[in-house]
């Protein structure tokens, strides 16, 4: 579930940087927002595979800046990222 919990944190990343590039090489406004919906949908999933299995999740990604970056997520917060 580690692999899922960093896609959720990723995904609106790539989506953003696919995107603009999709914007900018395409040149066609249909391309960019087939993906923004795309991005969106998968993300909206991911999160719901999270808040309807009823656990929580974490992730600690150690050795950013010196101190790590930790995430958790579970009830209340599974509930307000949906």
């Amino acid at each position: 579930m580690e692999a899922l919990f960093l896609v959720l944190i990723l995904l609106p990343l790539f989506g953003a940087f696919g995107a603009f590039f999709a914007d900018k090489i395409a040149g066609g406004h249909n391309v960019r927002d087939m993906l923004v919906l795309v991005t969106g949908v998968a993300e909206f999933i991911c999160m719901a595979v999270f808040a309807f299995q009823g656990r929580g999740a974490e992730l600690y990604v150690p050795e950013i800046c010196g101190m790590g970056l930790h995430f958790t997520l579970d009830g209340f917060r599974s509930v307000y990222g949906l």
